[in-house]
């Protein structure tokens, strides 16, 4: 029996690329963990244990094939603004294009 466990068809991306993205996953049913791959945009994941669709992502995931932003400070986790966004580790604020927004 294979472990594997098959979701809808991927999304391309304009690139051709599959829009996708992994991360550690839990089973709010049976608490089964795994690191799991889906489409970008799945909301939920089947658990390869005892096949409920009731499992979920359970920290940050991983795009694959996609550039992520890095702040200078190394930070990755950004809330989104009216204007741009801020790094929450340093609270630096950008514009999209990458301008630095001075206060």
């Amino acid at each position: 029996m294979s472990n594997v466990v098959p979701f809808r068809p991927a999304q391309e991306t304009d690139d051709g690329a599959i829009d996708t993205v992994s991360g550690p996953a839990r089973c709010l049913v049976c608490q089964h963990e795994w690191i799991a791959v889906a489409p970008a945009g799945t909301s939920s994941l089947e658990c390869p244990c005892c096949h409920t669709e009731r499992a979920t992502f359970t920290q940050f995931i991983s795009p694959i094939n996609q550039r992520l932003w890095i702040c200078d400070c190394s930070g990755w986790l950004f809330a989104i603004t009216g204007t741009g966004f801020v790094c929450v580790s340093c609270g630096v604020a950008s514009t999209m294009d990458g301008k630095r927004i001075d206060p």
